[in-house]
């Protein structure tokens, strides 16, 4: 019985280390006929240190969705996508 009341209180002791992980949206870009490219950056944090990266390209065409986009996205791709660009991007898009 004794061991198992040393075991309980070396188990029970045990500090857990606290593991998050966070996004940032970088590298954002514009290209000439509208497209919108970016990179996500994943960490993962334990207690406060990052202990991975991951790197995550993306490309946004001015005729796709952005609503599951990073605000910074949303709101490059409102200013930049005018009815002429979004136009000429299906133009050129068609041709093809």
């Amino acid at each position: 019985m004794r061991y198992l009341v040393i075991l309980f209180l070396l188990f029970s002791s045990t500090v857990y280390a606290e593991i998050t992980k966070e996004k940032e949206t970088t590298k954002i870009e514009v290209l000439k006929d509208g497209t919108i490219q970016y990179t996500e950056i994943i960490y993962i944090v334990e207690d406060g240190e990052v202990i991975a990266t991951k790197e995550i390209p993306y490309v946004v065409n001015p005729d796709s969705s952005v609503i599951n986009k990073p605000q910074r996205v949303k709101d490059i791709a409102e200013v930049v996508w005018t009815e002429n660009i979004v136009t000429k991007y299906k133009a050129k898009k068609d041709k093809k």
